[in-house]
């Protein structure tokens, strides 16, 4: 007997989520990219590999299993919340990364989803924003 498949707007919010996860984490490595390319990781490549392996992983995981791909930014994103004293990338590479991945948990391991569900994943990413702005 087979499983049955998720509703059709399940499917396009985790399309959605993970076009933007994969998007967010090109981003990011082009970002480390160029800060490579600059005078600061010049004497290696070991110091910006530590980051673009990971968001290449997360890219890759989010668009063939967006479970495990959702969990990985997740978990990157709350890393990144902590390690980043600078107020910027915890805006902007931990809010999304755990906005996206609790959205691509969210709609591949539940069946049900709710529209009322969603904006409340928007807000609460909107408030990690906020909040990870004004913390310095």
């Amino acid at each position: 007997m087979e499983s049955p498949s998720h509703p059709p707007h399940i499917r396009i919010v985790r399309l959605i989520a993970s076009c933007a996860t994969v998007v967010w984490s090109v981003l990011w490595i082009g970002l480390v990219a160029a800060f490579a390319a600059g005078d600061e990781f010049s004497d290696s490549l070991l110091p910006a590999l530590k980051f673009m392996i990971p968001l290449a992983s997360i890219a890759v995981l989010a668009w063939w299993r967006p479970t495990a791909g959702g969990t990985l930014a997740v978990a990157a994103g709350i890393f990144a919340m902590f390690f980043f004293d600078h107020p910027f990338p915890r805006t902007w590479l931990a809010s999304p990364a755990i906005l996206l991945g609790a959205v691509l948990i969210r709609t591949t391991v539940l069946r049900a989803f709710r529209p009322l569900e969603v904006a409340a994943w928007i807000a609460l990413g909107g408030g990690m924003f906020v909040a990870a702005a004004l913390v310095s």
